[in-house]
């Protein structure tokens, strides 16, 4: 099995986390919780479906569960 290889990031993909981070930041949410993750993301797609949030925000959503999921699952083992 070859071992996994991983890239440096970019100044620009650092800014690309730091903004969606703090995005999330801005809602209440905090890496560390897990559920609060899920039930953000759980609600928003209840929201959208009903006709309350905007499809729009559907990618933005995403961008900030899987920025938050990473930052959690770094927080929680050895990754960094």
């Amino acid at each position: 099995m070859n071992a996994t290889q991983y890239s440096v990031l970019s100044d620009g993909d650092k800014k690309w986390i730091a903004v969606h981070l703090e995005y999330g930041r801005s809602f209440g949410l905090n890496p560390v919780d897990a559920r609060a993750i899920g039930e953000f993301f759980d609600s928003s797609l209840t929201a959208i479906e009903h006709g309350e949030q905007s499809p729009e925000d559907a990618n933005a959503v995403v961008n900030i569960v899987a920025v938050l999921r990473g930052e959690h699952i770094c927080a929680s083992s050895n990754l960094r």
